[in-house]
This record gives C-alpha cells, sequence and structure tokens, in this order.
C-alpha cells in the first residue's frame, strides 16, 4: 500500500511578521543603515544651524612694554634720561554674528532640510531592503522544508513499493524488471532527499543571522491559495501610487533637489553678504608711562557688515561648474528612477497575476494527479496496469504537490515586493478572486 504526502492542517509559529519585527530589532545591517540615517540627519540640522547666530567669547592677556627717549633736540625742555617700563594688559570681550542676507548659507540651510527629510526616507528604505530580505529568507525556509517533507514521503513511498516489488517476485507474479525500476527510482528519491536537507539547512542558517538566533522555531505554514493576498483596483492606479509613495524613486528627487541647492549655494559666493554685529570689549591694563592702573577701558559697539568676496583663486567659479554638474547628473539619476519604477511595477503586477493563475493550476494538478494515480494504482491491482505505470503516476503527483507548495511560496514573495515598490506602509486588501 502507498504512502502519500497530504499538506498538513496549518500550524502555529512564527509568521513573517514576527520574523520581521526581530529582525528589525538584532539584524546588524539594518542597524548600520539606521545609524547612517540618523547620522545624515544631523548633518542637516549642522546646515541648518549655520543661518544662526554665532556668539564669540574671548580673552587676550598680553605682556608689552613702553619706551620714552629723550630727544636731543628738546633738551632745554626736557632734561629727564630715558625710561622704559613693561606692563601687562588683560583684555576681554563677546562678540555676537547674525547673517542676514547671505544666499550661500540660506541655500545651505536649505539643503539641510531636504537632508534631514532624506534621512528619513533612508530610514524607511533600510526597513523596506529588510522586509524583501527577510521575505525572501523566510519563504525559502517554508518551501525547503516543504521540498523535504515531500521527498522524505516520496522516499518512504518508494522503499514500500520495493518491498512490494520484491515480494511480488518471490511469489512469482512479479518481474525483475518491476524490482530494479523501483530501486532505481528509490536511489534518486535518496538523494533528492539529501540536496533538499542540504537546502532546508542553508536556507534556515540564512534566516537565523537575519533573527540573531541560534535556533530556529518552527515557522507557520504559507497560507492556502484560498488565502493568498490579492491584488486590488488596476494597474494605473498602482502606478499613480508608485510616483507619490516609491521611496527610492523619492530618495533620487531629494538628492536632485539637493544638489540644485547645492548650486545655489555655492552661486551665492558671487553675491554680497550683509550681517549683524555686537561687539563689547573691557580692557584693564596695570600702570604704563602714558597711563595709569586705574585707567580702564571698555568698548561696545553694533552694526551691520557688507562684504563680497572679489576674487578667491578661480575656486569658487570651478566649484559652481563641478556642481552644475552634479545636478544634472542627479536629474538623470531622478528621471531614470521614475521610468524604473513603472516597469517594475508594471511587472510586479504581471507576475503577481501569472502567478496566481500558476499557483492556481497546480493546484488543480494536484488534486488531477492524485485522482489519476488512485485510478493506475487500482488498474494495478486489477492487473490492466504495471508498476512503472504507478511510479510515473506518483512522481508526477509529488511534482505538481512540490511545485503548488513552492508557487505559493514566491507568490507571497513577489507580494511583499509589490507593497514595497508601490509605497504601501500597510498590507493591501484582499480582492476575490
Amino acid at each position: 500500500m502507498c504512502v502519500l504526502y497530504l499538506p498538513a492542517p496549518a500550524q502555529a509559529g512564527l509568521s513573517y511578521v514576527q520574523a520581521l519585527a526581530r529582525a528589525v530589532a538584532q539584524d546588524a545591517r539594518h542597524q548600520a543603515e539606521e545609524q547612517d540615517a540618523q547620522a545624515s540627519k544631523a548633518e542637516g540640522w549642522r546646515a541648518i544651524a549655520g543661518m544662526g547666530p554665532t556668539l564669540t567669547a574671548y580673552a587676550q592677556p598680553s605682556l608689552n612694554e613702553d619706551r620714552l627717549k629723550r630727544d636731543p633736540v628738546q633738551t632745554q625742555e626736557y632734561a629727564g634720561e630715558d625710561r622704559k617700563i613693561s606692563y601687562h594688559d588683560t583684555e576681554l570681550g563677546l562678540t555676537l554674528r547674525q547673517p542676514l542676507l547671505d544666499l550661500e548659507r540660506i541655500n545651505t540651510a536649505r539643503q539641510g532640510s531636504r537632508r534631514i527629510d532624506l534621512a528619513r526616507f533612508m530610514q524607511t528604505k533600510a526597513r523596506e531592503d529588510l522586509s524583501i530580505r527577510i521575505a525572501e529568507q523566510y519563504y525559502a525556509v517554508l518551501a525547503a522544508e516543504e521540498t523535504y517533507a515531500i521527498r522524505q514521503a516520496e522516499e518512504e513511498t518508494l522503499q514500500q513499493q520495493v518491498a512490494a516489488a520484491r515480494e511480488r517476485k518471490t511469489l512469482g507474479y512479479g518481474t525483475i524488471i518491476d524490482v530494479y525500476d523501483a530501486e532505481a527510482r528509490l536511489e534518486l528519491a535518496k538523494a533528492s532527499t539529501i540536496a533538499g536537507q542540504d537546502e532546508l539547512d542553508n536556507a534556515r542558517l540564512a534566516l537565523m543571522e537575519s533573527l540573531h538566533q541560534g535556533q530556529l522555531e518552527p515557522l507557520a505554514q504559507s497560507p492556502a491559495l484560498s488565502l493568498l493576498p490579492r491584488r486590488e483596483k488596476d494597474l494605473e492606479f498602482w502606478q499613480q501610487q508608485a510616483q507619490h509613495g516609491n521611496t527610492e524613486l523619492q530618495i533620487r528627487l531629494l538628492q536632485a533637489e539637493m544638489a540644485r541647492l547645492e548650486h545655489l549655494a555655492l552661486l551665492g559666493r558671487f553675491t554680497p553678504r550683509l550681517g549683524a554685529i555686537a561687539s563689547y570689549s573691557y580692557n584693564n591694563p596695570s600702570e604704563s608711562l602714558y597711563y595709569a592702573s586705574e585707567e580702564n577701558e571698555s568698548e561696545a559697539y553694533i552694526g551691520l557688515r557688507l562684504e563680497m568676496d572679489l576674487l578667491a583663486g578661480g575656486a569658487d567659479t570651478a566649484a559652481s561648474v563641478a556642481a552644475s554638474k552634479r545636478l544634472q547628473a542627479a536629474r538623470l539619476r531622478a528621471e531614470e528612477s521614475r521610468r524604473a519604477v513603472t516597469r517594475s511595477v508594471q511587472s510586479l503586477w504581471n507576475s503577481l497575476g501569472s502567478t496566481y493563475a500558476l499557483a492556481q493550476a497546480y493546484e488543480q494538478s494536484v488534486a488531477a494527479n492524485r485522482q489519476a494515480l488512485d485510478s493506475t494504482r487500482e488498474g494495478y491491482r486489477e492487473g490492466v496496469k504495471v508498476l512503472v505505470d504507478v511510479l510515473d503516476a506518483q512522481q508526477k503527483y509529488y511534482h505538481a504537490l512540490n511545485q503548488s507548495q513552492t508557487v505559493r511560496n514566491n507568490y507571497m514573495v513577489l507580494y511583499q515586493k509589490f507593497l514595497v515598490v508601490t509605497g504601501q506602509k500597510e498590507s493591501i486588501k484582499q480582492e476575490n478572486p
């Protein structure tokens, strides 16, 4: 009697959403990308701070010397000796500067604001990349587990058939050909089982590394065909969603805007700069030839400063030309990204539709091949079929069963990619087939 592998009912286990949550907290690559985004955000705030006031405090101690030398021409009026005295002087002060009109600083600050926005998109992109990577690893483990289980079941069934073929030959109504055929297929099944175990081990190791776990707990089984999430609305709707929500595209657009602001900032070096300045200083010299020790000085002023660089050795001109070229390159990359997003949405939309149809076809194929196998086994018992017919029918059944489950896992990975490329932060509602 043949033992046929049938899919087990869904059991509780580690879901994809739970695996992703663990990876967010544990995956080293994701954590590094988060730190990069935080660093970019800090750089943005630094650029914005360039438009703020600057307060400088200073202390300037000094040692000075006064000399008074007798003039020979004025001998009658001054008959004293040459005099020399050393004294110290301490000057304390505060200076406050505030840019009022500085196109370089203004556009640099605007660029900093865009950099903060870019950092947020970088964080989103890191999460999306991780979600796809975990989806690929998670469903690769499920596919490997199911494939391995099917190969084990097929091997067990062939072992029973080899034993039955030998028994039938011993009883005189079987042939040695049946025995050899069953044994040959059994050896192939054993090799496939060994390969399946290796694939499963490798898939588990990859997921364990991302989850930072030494042992992988059982996973929740992939959903049945009737529970697979489906597309809703039409392709045009999702193309529009992607143009506004795709993270990669938004990053490219922000980078183009930042390149434009960088170019404007460098052009601002060729324009005048206006700033406000306020200063206070206090001077406390010791006794000298000209000042008594109690004569302290203080000075305060508030004013405007207008300045403009007339010559910088050509460096500013070269920098603005380079920024212009970077701007052109950033705009071209943004346009290329826009076209790539359109193409990706179209491709994934088509793949989701064809993969779902393929999953339906394989599910029907599993039922048809199961029925064909049952009929062939019945014909074999009645003597109208030979063992090779049973083995062929059995092989087709297991192949269809394996493909059915593999296609469903592939569909889930495609679905996750579709969520990312269209910029969906939450799962798309299911639609009926």
